[in-house]
């Protein structure tokens, strides 16, 4: 009698291991990175239609080499659930997230800098192709918005302040193009 809780532990534990096997995947955007941004994210699959999804995405890079700099410096962080139509990892899919961003941009098209924090919500559809056993290919996009505080500076040096304030706001995110391997 003793050893019926021992064994009952062992077929859990053995029927758990191997389900969890495919569960887990790691992605990067290969549009993101294409412009200077390190990005990863960590998918887990809790349900055959449902995925849990945490991402973060770092650039601090600045093209400096011309006069008139420009730069899109970012560090942000994003957690959220997809819905998967047919399976997980695999066919159409709904997003929801979280959001948080520290960003500082200027572009040539800018006549100031800014930077700032934003933190919201997002939606965002896909679909995701299976290219093999263990790799897809993810295309997506979407929109994220929600309130941000900023401070806009006249040019990129001098650091004269123009404004400053809080703002609401919706754009889009997630236009994606992502490498994903599961394990």
């Amino acid at each position: 009698m003793k050893k019926l809780p021992l064994t009952i532990a062992f077929l859990c534990l053995a029927t758990i291991i191997p389900a969890a096997a495919q569960t887990l995947s790691v992605s990067t955007n290969v549009l993101d990175c294409s412009m200077g941004t390190v990005n990863a994210e960590v998918s887990w699959a809790f349900d055959r239609h449902f995925t849990f999804n945490a991402s973060g995405r770092y650039n601090p890079w600045e093209n400096t080499a011309q006069e008139d700099a420009h730069f899109n410096k970012c560090r942000g962080a994003a957690a959220g659930v997809r819905y998967w139509a047919w399976n997980a990892h695999s066919g159409w899919w709904l997003g929801l997230k979280a959001r948080y961003e520290e960003y500082s941009r200027h572009t040539t098209r800018m006549t100031w800098a800014e930077e700032g924090d934003a933190f919201g919500g997002g939606f965002s559809a896909g679909y995701a192709w299976m290219l093999g056993k263990h790799f897809n290919l993810d295309l997506g996009a979407g929109l994220w918005g929600g309130g941000r505080s900023f401070t806009k500076y006249s040019c990129p040096h001098c650091g004269r302040v123009i404004e400053r304030g809080t703002a609401a706001f919706i754009e889009p995110h997630e236009i994606q193009a992502s490498i994903v391997y599961i394990f």
